[in-house]
């Protein structure tokens, strides 16, 4: 059973009928979809065997934004799983809608979705970019292509992931004082963007968060 899909269209999401006809008689093992951080978290260093660390945040910042918690080396999903909805904490005081129904959502300015929607926005007002051009094209500008501009250093690409670094480390200082992890992860598709995003982020917590808190925690 699927009981929320916040980021996923189900008209448009090709497994989805794949999920209708399935059984789980003709299966070996029982099959279900995930949250997204759950997912990262299972199948990262963020397991907790890496390095031994049992106090984890893995952030992921894709085209959503969502988190994975571990507390004591175990998973933390919450009563109904539904925990790490990170993204959809009301932070800013704007009127764009997120797709969750509200407005002010975080993932509104520090996501990839806010990224590519920034990006279109800017580059309409009359910035440059190495991808002015590709926005007058038929098929749509995808985030791959924006996280491949940002690694040939295009400018304005990097300002803006920059900016959604800084208000993403300035949410995540605040996880932190909460929890305390030893180990912040950086994940999901804007992580492809390495120190563009990492260093904003490292930061803007050494900014906002507690010296006696964050002293513990390694944010990679």
């Amino acid at each position: 059973m699927i009981s929320f899909a916040p980021s996923i269209q189900p008209k448009t999401f090709q497994f989805f009928p794949l999920l209708a006809k399935w059984k789980e008689t003709e299966c070996l093992i029982s099959c279900y979809l995930a949250n997204a951080p759950f997912r990262h978290r299972k199948h990262s260093p963020a397991n907790g065997e890496d390095k031994g660390e049992k106090d984890i945040i893995f952030v992921n910042v894709s085209w959503g934004l969502g988190i994975g918690i571990i507390i004591d080396g175990k998973i933390y999903k919450g009563k109904s799983g539904f925990s790490g909805e990170f993204g959809h904490i009301s932070t800013f005081d704007n009127e764009i809608i997120c797709h969750c129904g509200k407005k002010g959502c975080l993932e509104t300015e520090a996501s990839g979705s806010a990224l590519h929607r920034t990006l279109l926005e800017r580059i309409k007002k009359g910035e440059n970019s190495i991808l002015s051009e590709r926005i007058n094209m038929e098929n749509p500008l995808t985030l791959d292509e924006i996280i491949a501009a940002v690694n040939k250093e295009d400018v304005l690409c990097i300002e803006i992931v920059e900016e959604i670094g800084q208000k993403l480390g300035k949410q995540i200082a605040g996880l932190i004082n909460i929890f305390n992890p030893e180990l912040v992860i950086i994940g999901g598709t804007l992580s492809l963007t390495g120190d563009y995003i990492t260093q904003p982020i490292k930061t803007a917590v050494r900014k906002y968060s507690l010296n006696l808190v964050n002293k513990d925690s390694v944010i990679t």
